[in-house]
């Protein structure tokens, strides 16, 4: 169940699987591979996680995931520069303002990120595009937000009352 794959130069991430409920207790996990022979790709290691992977970013020798499981919501980042995988940090809007703890995690679901000079911007469904400077992997720091509705108005939200709060 293969949810998302990245290369950076002669390295493949392989990552997976998002959250379906088809997919039951899979394993969880990043894989990754040497490419620099297409036809012949070696496995280097695998990186077993406690929640759903539903898309990553992969640059520079370090991977980026996300963190789908409705709770903590939010991104790891991998070091994978030495041909394993190992984890340098995670970080939640939570972590930043906790009255997004509130908020339930499919309106503020880490759907997608990307990251360009150091800077990551994470796709959070309802709560809008979060910005956070990454170039101190051990600590990254909100930078920003972009969209999106506040926290106030998300918490009072439940799958039962999505139309009578106007967000259906």
């Amino acid at each position: 169940m293969i949810a998302d794959v990245k290369i950076d130069g002669y390295r493949l991430l392989v990552t997976g699987p998002n959250n379906s409920p088809r997919q039951g207790d899979l394993p969880k996990a990043a894989l990754l591979y040497d490419i620099a022979d297409p036809a012949n790709p070696e496995r280097l290691d695998v990186l077993q996680v406690g929640h759903a992977i539903h898309n990553s970013f992969f640059a520079d020798g370090y991977a980026y995931l996300t963190v789908s499981d409705f709770e903590y919501e939010g991104f790891k980042t991998v070091d994978a520069s030495d041909d394993s995988l190992e984890v340098v940090s995670e970080y939640s809007i939570v972590d930043h303002d906790e009255t997004w703890q509130d908020v339930h995690g499919f309106l503020r679901s880490c759907h997608d990120l990307y990251v360009q000079d150091d800077v990551a911007y994470l796709a959070q469904w309802d709560a809008g595009t979060f910005i956070v400077d990454v170039s101190d992997k051990a600590n990254p720091e909100m930078l920003g937000r972009a969209g999106g509705l506040p926290a106030d108005k998300l918490s009072a939200v439940t799958r039962e009352n999505l139309g009578a709060v106007g967000l259906q």
